[in-house]
């Protein structure tokens, strides 16, 4: 029975995500916004995941927006392992003048 119950709410986890990144951030939107960017198949990088989430204002995650990228072809899997997210927004859109410091 546990394990029917276990099964179950993995299930039900995983569907709730897809359901809360789609309402968060569109799958159509998302594409859109890849193709905009001109991101050919499997050429997507951390650069361009962190310009479509600063362009869109989207709260869906770095993460969830790799997932969407490999979903869609325009990345390949494995591609965002190890990426330190903060870095790539500080080499895309500098350092933030509150952690500069003066």
């Amino acid at each position: 029975m546990a394990l029917c119950r276990t099964a179950s709410t993995e299930h039900i986890e995983i569907g709730a995500e897809v359901f809360a990144a789609e309402l968060i951030f569109p799958e159509e939107d998302f594409v859109s916004s890849m193709n905009e960017l001109g991101v050919q198949p499997g050429a997507c990088t951390p650069e361009h995941i962190v310009r479509i989430k600063d362009a869109t204002k989207t709260t869906l995650s770095h993460q969830g927006l790799c997932k969407r990228a490999v979903r869609f072809g325009f990345a390949r899997e494995g591609a965002f392992e190890g990426v330190t997210w903060a870095a790539v927004r500080d080499r895309v859109f500098g350092i933030p003048s509150w952690r500069r410091g003066r």
